[in-house]
């Protein structure tokens, strides 16, 4: 009885995180030092939160809910949710392997290091092909579009180093510096309101 209701409180937080991170991706921002199809969002952090305080398994889950209720709306046929996600889960797992093995705030840099480097990977190897075959979206068209804002933008290396690494630095920045300051009392408040 009690393992059932701890499985039975697990779902319920994970459903609720799921939602909180479903909404978060429709509150996102662009920044002015990149092109505007690129916008920032904080959906990342109900995720990593999930997966500190329970296991990265249940932040899988909550991961990929989230990107499912979200392709009904999706201007990318599934494939930007589809990237949103593996990005995800590898920051809230690689997240979880180093917080075993070190500091909290060390795990936290080296995250987010880790994340950007992974999501270059990511966008240079399936979401650009991908875009191209799916979408008719040629990366020339995205260089060319980029140079305007960034004048640094020549080709696909420059882009890659340019925008979406320093894209990825601020966002999983953002939400690993939320994700430092909420855990503490987020962690306090489950212990008192649910076990």
């Amino acid at each position: 009885m009690i393992k059932q209701k701890i499985t039975t409180d697990k779902m319920i937080v994970m459903s609720l995180f799921s939602s909180i991170s479903l909404l978060l991706m429709y509150l996102n921002f662009s920044l002015p030092i990149f092109p505007s199809f690129l916008k920032i969002d904080l959906a990342d952090l109900p995720i990593l939160l999930l997966g500190i305080i329970y296991n990265p398994k249940i932040a899988v889950l909550a991961s990929l809910t989230k990107n499912i209720l979200h392709i009904p709306f999706s201007t990318s046929l599934g494939i930007g949710e589809f990237i949103n996600f593996l990005i995800s889960i590898f920051y809230t797992y690689s997240f979880f392997v180093l917080s075993k093995k070190m500091n909290i705030k060390p795990a936290f840099i080296i995250n987010i290091l880790l994340t950007c480097s992974f999501a270059l990977l990511i966008n240079l190897y399936i979401m650009f092909p991908l875009y191209e075959c799916f979408l008719n979206i040629k990366m020339d068209s995205i260089i060319t579009f980029s140079s305007n804002i960034n004048p640094f933008i020549s080709n696909i290396k420059t882009y890659l180093l340019f925008i979406i690494f320093p894209f990825n630095l601020i966002k999983f920045s953002l939400v690993s510096i939320l994700a430092y300051l909420i855990y503490p009392k987020l962690k306090l408040f489950l212990i008192k309101n649910i076990y």
